[in-house]
């Protein structure tokens, strides 16, 4: 899991939702993974070329599938939607830049589920199936190694 340097580390915020700025117009999602630590649960999306703006807000199912509208389910009692502008899995050339899975079951004490809702023209949406209402961090790493995007939800 991603080592995040203490003095970076902002508070949780329930302040939502949080909206980031992008710094590339097309970034390519690498990898997606998530993890837990003693105060929070992690997930991580990693990127070949910066970072895509991002927005992180509060959802209320039914989920939708973005291009296709067929239902999603998302496990949990509290859901956050991550929104990402220019975050897609599709590379130019029509090939997929992360061919992982989708639908994540960590079933850690507060992320119970991750999932993706689609990736469509650039854009890409992914929901946190949540234990309980809950605040968040989202940190920006881009200098040293791949660009990564990391959302910690509070235990």
């Amino acid at each position: 899991m991603d080592a995040v340097p203490s003095d970076q580390l902002a508070a949780f915020s329930c302040d939502l939702p949080v909206v980031t700025d992008a710094t590339t117009a097309l970034a390519n999602i690498t990898d997606v993974r998530v993890g837990t630590h003693a105060d929070h649960d992690r997930v991580v999306f990693e990127f070949a070329d910066g970072l895509p703006e991002v927005t992180l807000d509060r959802a209320t199912p039914p989920f939708t599938h973005d291009a296709s509208g067929m239902p999603i389910e998302v496990d949990g009692s509290s859901f956050l939607r991550l929104t990402m502008r220019g975050g897609t899995k599709q590379a130019v050339d029509g090939t997929s830049s992360y061919p992982g899975p989708t639908d994540l079951d960590p079933a850690y004490p507060m992320l119970v589920d991750l999932v993706e809702g689609g990736d469509f023209e650039a854009q890409s949406t992914w929901y946190l199936g949540l234990a309980a209402e809950a605040c968040v961090r989202i940190i920006q790493l881009a200098e040293d190694g791949p660009a990564r995007l990391v959302i910690d939800v509070e235990n």
